[in-house]
């Protein structure tokens, strides 16, 4: 039969719980200075805080796969496929689900900050990239060449992507 938690335990945690340090959160729970800087292990392993954050779905095979799932994030965007027929003011859109480089990135930069694998002066990768094309002329269904090259390009991708 498992023993009855003290106050500084369930205290600690809490805190733990919420996202504090070890140290910081012996410190919050009343333990002394000595015990939260030199025995916070020990402190962790009596609450058994792989237990709880296991039943948060924190352990260590859950957040591996969220990292995974992070690192395959897509968003929507809509594209310009054609002026319409029927309206020469107006264009055919589409949306469409491409990949999220900034949100890949951010997910990789904290993998690697976690696993202590993160350069001291970080990593920086430009992200950005054209998806789109030119919307100035769009109205009057006037394209330059590179225009309608990339818009029948795009076109024919989502025609690909949803067939």
């Amino acid at each position: 039969m498992a023993r009855e938690l003290s106050t500084k335990q369930l205290l600690y945690r809490k805190f733990r719980l919420q996202g504090l340090s070890k140290v910081e959160s012996a410190m919050n729970a009343g333990y002394s200075r000595a015990m939260a800087y030199h025995h916070a292990d020990r402190v962790e392993r009596g609450v058994n805080m792989p237990m709880w954050f296991k039943r948060l779905g924190m352990d260590d095979e859950t957040l591996s796969r969220k990292c995974k799932e992070g690192l395959e994030a897509t968003k929507v965007i809509e594209i310009v496929l054609e002026p319409d027929p029927k309206d020469p003011n107006k264009v055919i859109r589409k949306k469409i689900e491409v990949p999220d480089w900034h949100a890949r990135h951010k997910h990789l930069e904290t993998i690697l900050k976690v696993a202590g694998k993160m350069p001291k002066n970080g990593v920086t990768v430009n992200t950005n990239i054209a998806v789109g094309v030119s919307h100035g002329n769009a109205g009057t269904g006037q394209f330059t060449e590179e225009e309608e090259r990339i818009r029948l390009e795009m076109r024919e991708q989502v025609l690909r992507h949803y067939k």
